[in-house]
């Protein structure tokens, strides 16, 4: 299986519901969040709301105020359960929001480990995520910022040579992407607003966008050498689900499965998905299990595919419970967003443009 390194521009539901994620009913009237998470949204920030889930008391920074510290991701860890404590506080009840964990436990198992495979792209140059903090005081700054960056370099040996390494901002890259938030004796809390992060698929690498993403370095101080388990969290819009996400996830499902119809992929694809159609989930309702784009796959009459179609994983029951949003993020009562997050380490680094 080759391993696919996909750049798109921009960051899973109760598959495991209540034993991982203690996930109920998702219908809502009104807003769940009103009194736990209070936010009037109104542009003034009000005693009890906070910024990091009420946009009313967001930070204000300035890319130009302040030093640059330039940075690479050494290692990019994926959560394996609800439990590993990857990701952010989104909603503001002290709980982590990450869904990523329950997303990957439906995919199958494929030759490489899903972090396995982010350490070997990262050692090897496939994946090149940079960081930068633009600070004015490292014992106190109540308006730095945070960004990352795609990076691209011709000298993959010397990416970790701390002292030594360098690398660029990919081109195309939109730099004005940040965060704004505040450090305390290394302590960072930033965002949310709009941030860029890769993670894995199993064996596909994808680049997304997170919404309303924080990077947040409380338990080990960041430095002006190095970030140590430093999380990233947001959340994906369903227009990122359904017009990148599910799209990448079929041209990778069907790949594996033409490659190898009796592996683990191509097992989960032939006897879980194709043609295993429910009207159930949203905007399914007319579809029909084995017609159509529901049909079964014959790979007599048709060896090159495709075995799924884009209809067959929108409409599995097993996947539309994997990709369903749990994250409010405009205090409307509508879940309107799905949650993820990794959690980084970086190193120093020269960043030549």
């Amino acid at each position: 299986m080759r391993l696919r390194n996909l750049w798109i521009m921009l960051t899973i539901g109760c598959f495991f519901a209540g034993t991982i994620f203690g996930c109920g009913d998702d219908s809502t009237g009104a807003n769940e969040n009103e009194n736990q998470f209070p936010c009037d949204y109104d542009g003034v920030c009000d005693e009890g709301e906070d910024r990091a889930w009420c946009p009313d008391c967001a930070v204000q920074c300035d890319l130009n105020e302040g030093d640059n510290y330039d940075y690479i991701v050494s290692e990019l860890i994926l959560p394996e359960s609800a439990s590993d404590g990857i990701g952010v506080d989104m909603t503001g009840d002290g709980e982590v929001n990450n869904r990523l964990a329950s997303l990957l436990g439906v995919v199958p198992e494929s030759d490489t480990n899903p972090n396995d495979a982010i350490a070997e792209a990262i050692a090897d140059g496939t994946i090149i995520m940079l960081g930068r903090l633009v600070v004015s005081d490292w014992e106190n700054d109540e308006a730095m910022a945070v960004q990352v960056f795609q990076g691209t370099s011709d000298a993959t040996e010397q990416l970790f040579d701390v002292g030594n390494n360098h690398a660029s901002i990919a081109d195309g890259f939109d730099r004005s992407l940040h965060l704004c938030g505040t450090l305390t004796g290394g302590y960072v809390e930033a965002g949310p607003s709009d941030l860029n992060i890769s993670i894995a698929f199993g064996d596909m690498m994808l680049d997304l966008p997170l919404e309303r993403a924080q990077v947040v370095a409380m338990e080990m101080p960041m430095t002006e050498d190095d970030w140590t388990d430093v999380m990233i969290g947001g959340g994906v819009s369903q227009d990122t689900i359904n017009n990148t996400i599910i799209p990448e996830v079929v041209t990778w499902l069907n790949e594996a499965t033409i490659e190898d119809p009796e592996g683990g992929v191509g097992d989960f694809v032939i006897n879980s998905l194709d043609g295993d159609c429910s009207p159930t989930p949203e905007g399914c309702e007319g579809v029909v299990a084995g017609e159509g784009e529901c049909a079964i796959w014959d790979p007599v009459a048709d060896p090159d595919g495709p075995v799924i179609t884009e209809t067959e994983i929108k409409c599995s029951n097993l996947f539309a419970t994997a990709l369903k949003p749990d994250v409010d993020s405009t205090g409307d009562g509508v879940k309107d967003m799905l949650s993820l997050g990794v959690m980084v380490s970086a190193v120093s680094i020269t960043i030549d443009n």
